[in-house]
């Protein structure tokens, strides 16, 4: 999460700094209406270089998500970088309107004639671009409401936020038409423009379904297996096209329907090679809970990735490993790599499982592995034992300091978890989770 914030921070601290060294007299102005006016720029600058990077974050390109630690970690960051965007376009919408309703000042002045022609034309689009942007302020705060409104169906979500493309283009043309002219003739200028094609480029992927295209491979159900006491879908996918393998802990995109996006899963399976690919899906929300009855043995699915950084790559000597219900997954294809291996001679590995006693089904497998794969298990189920924390690992695991923290499962509970940890001494890097989170 670390570089996520200072992604997000950068972005604020960079676009401000350019825009006020492109404007350095700003601070020696004392007349109201040049102020408001600046003010009305900066957010108008500031809400527009958010959402271009934000629009950038989703393209799912393979070095920045490697830079930001995982697709997951980019999602999120595109989350926040729209929480922000969304901040300061209220901002920059009172800046404007505010003062005219509230202390009666006179409306911000329209530029004069321009010598230069293409500057003329953007001085005759002057009331257009004060419509579009009226209209787009609110369509914008409307789709982003939606998104971050976790009852929302995702099937609905993923329709209507594919609209924000639309919306960010037109923002550009309201950018562009009102910026200040003389920003024409400074640093800002460059800086918008690369930020402004990099959006637009992202949002004419998204808009023509363009993103992850080169990760995506078809295949068709092979095998269906509904657990129905642990409400888990076992999915396995005979894949039609070349998949690159992947290492154990990432996901994938999974589409069923033509008509809706991919929802991610995380793989279940190691990559043996074979063509084939399982999943563990469980009953979760409004899409899960069905999909054991709308899922048929041959059907047509479209697979993207794999994705995320959750590999157990970190060189410690002893791993911590701490799953949630079927935040097992993945883990389910480490454990089997270690198995046939009869385990990694160089780690000492605990995992800390808490589940319900619905899951003993999954536990008595899971123990026969780890057991193979010289992994100790540790089975918390809360009604019996209470709920795991920091507490009950480090009284299990004597050499805790020694090693690192992988988590997946509920939010919460790695967020209580990490809280502790690092309280303990566990460094903040040391606790690597996934965030399967798409909005």
């Amino acid at each position: 999460m670390k570089r996520v914030n200072y992604a997000l921070v950068l972005t604020i601290v960079v676009i401000t700094l350019v825009w006020l060294v492109s404007n350095p007299l700003i601070f020696s102005e004392r007349d109201k209406l040049i102020l408001q006016r600046a003010l009305v720029e900066y957010t108008g600058v500031l809400s527009l270089g958010i959402l271009s990077v934000s629009m950038l974050v989703t393209t799912r390109f393979t070095w920045l998500n490697n830079w930001l630690g995982g697709l997951d970690k980019a999602y999120r960051l595109h989350k926040w970088l729209g929480i922000s965007g969304l901040i300061i376009s209220f901002l920059h919408w009172g800046s404007v309107n505010l003062p005219k309703i509230v202390l009666n000042w006179e409306e911000l002045i329209r530029p004069g004639p321009q010598t230069n022609p293409i500057l003329e034309f953007f001085r005759n689009q002057y009331n257009n671009a004060n419509e579009v942007g009226d209209v787009i302020f609110k369509v914008f705060v409307l789709l982003v409401l939606l998104a971050l409104i976790k009852w929302f169906p995702y099937k609905y979500f993923y329709k209507t936020h594919r609209l924000l493309a639309i919306v960010y283009l037109l923002l550009v043309f309201h950018s562009v038409i009102l910026m200040n002219y003389d920003n024409w003739d400074s640093l800002l200028a460059p800086v918008m423009i690369v930020l402004m094609i990099g959006g637009t480029v992202s949002a004419f992927m998204s808009l023509f379904r363009k993103i992850g295209k080169t990760n995506k491979v078809s295949g068709v159900i092979d095998e269906l297996i509904y657990l129905k006491e642990n409400k888990v879908l076992k999915i396995t996918i005979a894949l039609n096209g070349q998949w690159p393998g992947h290492t154990s802990g990432q996901f994938a995109f999974l589409r069923f329907d033509t008509k809706e996006g991919g929802h991610p899963y995380t793989i279940s399976s190691p990559w043996t090679n074979n063509g084939k690919i399982f999943f563990l899906v469980k009953s979760l929300g409004d899409y899960t809970k069905d999909l054991h009855r709308n899922l048929k043995l041959g059907q047509d699915v479209v697979v993207e990735g794999p994705y995320g950084a959750f590999n157990f790559n970190s060189g410690k000597s002893n791993q911590i490993w701490v799953a949630g219900g079927i935040g097992i997954a993945p883990f389910m294809s480490r454990i089997k790599e270690l198995a046939k291996i009869k385990g990694d001679k160089k780690q000492n590995i605990d995992l800390f499982y808490s589940t319900d006693e619905n899951d003993l089904a999954i536990v008595d497998k899971l123990n026969t592995a780890a057991e193979m794969g010289n992994i100790r298990l540790h089975v918390v189920i809360p009604s019996r034992d209470g709920r795991l924390n920091f507490d009950k690992i480090k009284e299990a695991v004597p050499k805790w300091r020694e090693g690192d923290i992988w988590f997946c499962g509920p939010d919460k509970f790695g967020r209580s978890l990490k809280k502790d940890a690092t309280a303990s001494g566990i460094p903040k890097a040391d606790f690597h989770q996934e965030l399967y989170e798409i909005r």
